[in-house]
This record gives C-alpha cells, sequence and structure tokens, in this order.
C-alpha cells in the first residue's frame, strides 16, 4: 500500500530503456539469478538501471553493492530496496548506504515541480519538469543533494567505494512523447552516462547535437569491421 502513489512501473521501465537507445545506447537485462550469481560486474557493465525497484533481495543487494565499490556506476529512482525479495517492507533500505540516505517517513507521494542545473565531475545536469512525483521522506547521509525541491533532495550522488550511486528522488516523464519535458529527461540521462563513462562506438544526433527521439542505433562487429 505504502508504494501505491508509485505506479506506472511498466511506464517508467519504458521511459528509461527508451532514452538509453535514443542516446544511441543499449543495454542488457539480468535475472535476479544472474545477478547473484556474480555476473554483474564492471568487467562488462559500466551502469546498472534500477526504474522501480522497490523489492530487493539481501543477495541482490550485496551484488550492486560489489559492484559499485568496484567502481560501476547505480542509477535509481524513487524508493529503491524498501522492501525484501519477498516485498516485505524493510525498516532500512536495502541500498541506503549505497545511495547515501536516510528515510525519515513513508508518506504518500508528494507532487511539485522539479528544476535542476548543476554539474556533475564536470558534466552538465539539467532538467525542468513542470508536474512529478517526488519522495519526501529521503535526506542526505553521505551523499550530496546537487538539487532539492523545498527540503526534499531531487538528485543525490554517493560515492561508494570506487563508483558512485546516483539517486533520481522524482519520477521520469512518460516515453512516448516529444516534447520538451522528455527531451530535457533524455539529456540529464545522456549526462548521467558521460559521467559513468558509458558511451557508445556511433553517435547519432540531430543538427542541434540533441538526440534523436524513436530512434535505436544497433551496432554489430565482424571481425574488424564495425557495422
Amino acid at each position: 500500500p505504502e508504494s501505491s502513489p508509485w505506479t506506472r512501473p511498466q511506464s517508467v521501465h519504458e521511459a528509461m530503456t527508451e532514452m538509453t537507445y535514443e542516446l544511441g545506447l543499449d543495454f542488457r537485462y539480468l535475472t535476479s539469478a544472474r545477478v547473484t550469481a556474480g555476473e554483474l560486474t564492471t568487467d562488462e557493465f559500466r551502469v546498472l538501471l534500477l526504474p522501480i525497484s522497490a523489492a530487493i533481495s539481501p543477495e541482490e543487494a550485496e551484488a550492486v553493492r560489489a559492484f559499485v565499490a568496484a567502481g560501476g556506476t547505480v542509477i535509481a529512482d524513487v524508493r529503491p530496496g524498501v522492501f525484501d525479495g519477498h516485498c516485505k517492507p524493510l525498516e532500512t533500505g536495502a541500498l541506503d548506504d549505497v545511495f547515501g540516505i536516510t528515510r525519515t517517513a513513508r508518506d504518500a507521494a508528494l507532487e511539485g515541480a522539479v528544476q535542476v542545473a548543476t554539474e556533475l565531475e564536470g558534466v552538465p545536469l539539467a532538467i525542468d519538469l513542470a508536474k512529478t512525483k517526488l519522495d519526501a521522506g529521503v535526506q542526505a547521509a553521505t551523499a550530496e543533494a546537487l538539487a532539492t525541491v523545498g527540503d526534499t533532495p531531487v538528485l543525490l550522488v554517493n560515492r561508494f567505494g570506487q563508483g558512485r550511486a546516483i539517486l533520481l528522488n522524482f519520477q521520469l516523464p512518460a516515453s512516448g512523447e516529444d516534447n520538451a519535458e522528455t527531451m530535457s529527461a533524455r539529456l540529464l540521462l545522456g549526462a548521467l552516462y558521460r559521467v559513468a563513462g558509458a558511451s557508445a562506438p556511433v553517435s547519432v544526433a540531430a543538427p542541434n547535437g540533441a538526440p534523436l527521439p524513436f530512434t535505436e542505433t544497433r551496432t554489430w562487429r565482424n571481425g574488424d569491421a564495425l557495422i
């Protein structure tokens, strides 16, 4: 019940994955079994996306913790790991230490505008949403709050081991729309990927350098050839 304000899990998942495509990048799914079997490593992955990942088992949390400590970047949105693998509420979130946060409450979602204009490691970060849902029950502990709405941090970054954890404490706009807010979200996600060192072998963009909406770039290698 306490997660009911955070609906649209499919829409949030589609938003992150489709924006990733539109940024010229690709992704792989890792099942829980693969994560706990040790396949989440920095040898293959730079970034782990956790859209609407409220339920995280202790074994999954340890795998994520090891990935970030080894130099990986994890990007999540609202309330990651507030339930265990059996969807039972946790007093302390499974990854709160990784994200560097403390939880003061689990109230209903707060609606408000999110306007971010800052930078991270020299990379400009910006997003402008007229209305979205925020989690007012989060405060920074070891994390740095790069942007806030009132007393609510909306963009938190925490160094953990050799890597970093980035918490978008708000919901991104739904995918499948071509408007200023969706483009703003694409650009923010692209900037976070650049900070994490994730890049594509081929860059495709509009004449003004912006990502191309509703576009997927596919690359293959055949020996020394890149197709």
